[in-house]
Formats: C-alpha cells, sequence, structure tokens
C-alpha cells in the first residue's frame, strides 16, 4: 500500500502543473469618476491608438528653438487660472504583497496648459527674426499637408524638462506622487514639448513608480483583492485647476470596455478603476483607486484541489484495517506540510490567518484525527470503520463550510 500510494502521488504532482494554467477575466463593471463630463463626442479608440503616440513632431531648429525661449521667456509662467490637462498610458501595475509594495509603470504622463504669453509671442510673428519667420511658415505647410495631424498635436521645439526646472527657466508644478519613489532611473525620460498652437506639455516617459505604504489585507489568500490608491500632486494656484483632457477619457473608456486587459497585472486582474480630478489635501490632485483581485484559478489548482484530494485520501484509508495505513497517513501529512512551506514561499509573515491557512489548519488536523482514531480509539475500542469514517467526514465539512463563511461574510 504504501509504494503505491507514494507512486500515485508522484504521478499526480507531475501532473498539476501542467494544467494548472488559466488566465484571468474582468466581471466586475468598471467606473471612471472625475469632477465634470468632458467627453465632446462619442467616437471610440482601437487598441493601436491606446498606446500610440498622437504627437506630430515639426520641430525647428535647436537655435531657433532658443530663441523662441529668450523671446517668450517663460520664467514668468504662473499657474494662476491655469488649467492644466492630464493624460496617460499606463503599462503595468505590478501587486508584491509579499513586500507590501507594488509598482506602477507609465509609458507616458503629460501635464498640458495654455499661458498667454505663449499664444502672444508664437503669433506675432513679427517679433522674431526672418530665419523664425520662414521655419515657422514651413512648419505651417506642413501640418496643412499632413492629414493625420494638426495643430494641436504639432510640437515645434522640445527641452530638456528637469534642467530647465532646476535653473529655473520653466515653472516647476512640482508633479509628484505621494508616498512613492522613482524606480529604474536608467530608462525614464522627461521633456518640455512646445505645441504649434501654444500649448506647453510636461512630457514624462517610461517612468516606474514604487509605492512603499499600502492596503494589502490577504485574509481571504487566494481569493484576495486589493484597492491600490495612488495621488497625484501639483504645486499650483489655489484657481488653477486640473482636469482630465478628452483623449484620456476616451483612452479610460477604452479600457473598461475592454476590462482593463491591455494593463499587465501579473496574477491580479483589475476589477474597478476610480479616477478623480479636484483638490486633495489642500492642492490639486489626481486620485486614482484600482481594485484589483488575484487570479486564483492557478492556486485552485496548485494547492486547494490537491489539499482537498490529500484529505479525501486519508478518509479512503478507513477501509483498510492493516496497520500500514498508520505509514501512508503520515506520507500525507508530510505531502501537506511541503505544499505549505511552498504557499508560505510567496506570502509575507501576517499577525492573522489567512483562508488558506484555516483550510490547511483543518485538512491538516483531519488527517491526525485520523491517525489518533487509527492508533489508539480502534486499537482500544474496535469502533465501526464506516460510522467513524461518516462522523469523519461530516464534521470535516461543516468545519470547511463555516470557515467558508466567516471569511467571506
Amino acid at each position: 500500500m504504501q509504494t503505491h500510494l507514494n507512486k500515485f502521488l508522484f504521478l499526480f504532482f507531475l501532473l498539476i502543473p501542467s494544467i494548472s494554467h488559466s488566465v484571468g477575466t474582468i466581471t466586475d463593471n468598471s467606473d471612471l469618476l472625475f469632477t465634470e463630463s468632458l467627453i465632446e463626442n462619442d467616437e471610440t479608440i482601437t487598441s493601436n491608438e491606446y498606446s500610440s503616440d498622437p504627437r506630430f513632431y515639426q520641430l525647428l531648429s535647436a537655435e531657433n528653438c532658443d530663441v523662441l525661449y529668450n523671446e517668450i521667456d517663460f520664467s514668468r509662467f504662473n499657474t494662476q487660472n491655469l488649467n492644466v490637462q492630464y493624460d496617460n498610458i499606463i503599462k503595468s501595475i505590478i501587486l508584491r504583497p509579499k513586500e507590501f509594495k507594488y509598482n506602477i509603470n507609465f509609458l507616458e504622463q503629460s501635464f498640458k496648459f495654455q499661458a498667454k504669453e505663449m499664444n502672444t509671442a508664437l503669433f506675432q510673428f513679427q517679433s522674431f527674426d526672418m530665419n523664425i519667420l520662414k521655419e515657422m511658415n514651413e512648419v505651417k505647410k506642413n501640418i496643412e499637408e499632413n492629414q493625420s495631424a494638426n495643430s494641436e498635436s504639432a510640437i515645434i521645439c522640445e527641452y530638456n524638462l528637469l534642467e530647465n526646472i532646476e535653473t529655473n527657466k520653466f515653472p516647476d508644478l512640482s508633479i509628484n506622487f505621494e508616498n512613492a519613489q522613482i524606480i529604474d532611473i536608467g530608462s525614464i525620460s522627461s521633456k518640455i514639448n512646445v505645441y504649434y498652437d501654444g500649448t506647453v506639455e510636461y512630457f514624462f516617459k517610461n517612468y516606474t513608480y514604487q509605492f512603499d505604504k499600502s492596503n494589502f489585507d490577504l485574509s481571504k489568500f487566494p481569493f484576495d483583492s486589493h484597492n491600490i490608491q495612488t495621488v497625484i500632486r501639483l504645486n499650483m494656484d489655489d484657481s488653477a485647476k486640473i482636469f482630465p483632457s478628452s483623449y484620456y477619457v476616451k483612452k479610460f473608456n477604452f479600457l473598461n470596455q475592454n476590462n482593463f486587459q491591455f494593463i499587465n497585472t501579473p496574477e491580479f486582474s483589475i476589477d474597478n478603476v476610480n479616477i478623480n480630478f479636484g483638490s486633495v489635501g489642500g492642492s490639486q490632485a489626481i486620485r486614482m483607486d484600482f481594485v484589483a483581485s488575484r487570479v486564483s484559478y492557478s492556486f485552485v489548482f496548485k494547492f486547494i484541489l490537491p489539499l482537498f484530494f490529500i484529505t479525501l485520501v486519508s478518509f479512503s484509508l478507513y477501509g483498510f484495517i492493516n496497520d500500514r495505513v498508520v505509514g501512508d497517513s503520515i506520507t500525507l501529512l508530510v505531502t501537506m506540510t511541503i505544499f505549505s512551506l511552498v504557499v508560505n514561499d510567496s506570502l509575507p509573515v501576517t499577525p492573522y490567518i489567512t483562508f488558506y491557512d484555516a483550510l490547511y489548519f483543518i485538512s491538516y488536523i483531519s488527517i491526525g484525527i485520523f491517525v489518533f482514531i487509527k492508533i489508539f480509539v480502534y486499537k482500544i475500542f474496535q469502533l465501526n470503520h464506516i460510522r467513524l469514517a461518516f462522523s469523519h467526514i461530516s464534521i470535516y465539512l461543516i468545519a470547511i463550510l463555516l470557515c467558508t463563511i466567516i471569511y467571506f461574510n
């Protein structure tokens, strides 16, 4: 019996990895909340448009951009009555419950605004020399000839964002994430774009933020879900305002319709997204709430079903009366201990018992009860095996049911 049981367990665990792969799906509806509706029309975007760059680059020469900068004097800008449009493309959200951290990778972010000084300088060409005037006319001609772009997306000058803010050549909006630090410094980039229509854009590309404070609740593991809160703050005048661009709203509507499948979230799926624009703690801010649920299919196949299977095997041992079944049951206990070590390696130390811990404990104790009955109760009292097995299974199922009700009520 011992030899056949070991062979069966070996084959079972060999096959488990090959059948346990699963893909998570989003079933709940998601909401997009913001302070005011800015949807200009009902046009939708495609998957290619979601991550594509809508900008049209018609750059002036570096020398003429320097002339343009000196003519405009960006340093005189202020944030009074400034309307900042926000847009982003989120590439991935990686939850790391074991370290109580999570990362958000933005493929790009942009903060756009227009200032009177900018419009005045751009469209009063008499203040420029003939060289700039000639280049600007060529840019205008190219924009008019290009059917896929317009003045709203045509960039004529680029400046290094960090260098110019540090030297006070551009206003510092102090864009920062609450309780976060930037990682992956080597691949990030940021710049200031000046558009043909006078729009100024603070553009950030490939920024990854690591958040060290989170409210991970693993009590329902492996069926846990988490509310990830992110706040982007801007240092602007009280009269200023930040709101989502119309294109941003379209992209989030597109993500919502496609269950946010274009945002990579390993081991988790996004159930709900709330975006709020307005004042947070006395400053202009964007509050993002992501509700992410663990894709539990893999854990069910790899751990929970084997847990019940091992317990079921222990119940079947009631049908054998020889002494070797005690050794078989101890083998099952060792197997369950290995399961516990594997699962604990993916979880942090928590001050509470998770749902899986409770299932494991009930199953482990159940096999322990069988060993106790087989060694002591049956040997001493010679009770009927069938009656004992029925009582044992009933108690086990009632304990599992109560555990489920307590954790998911």
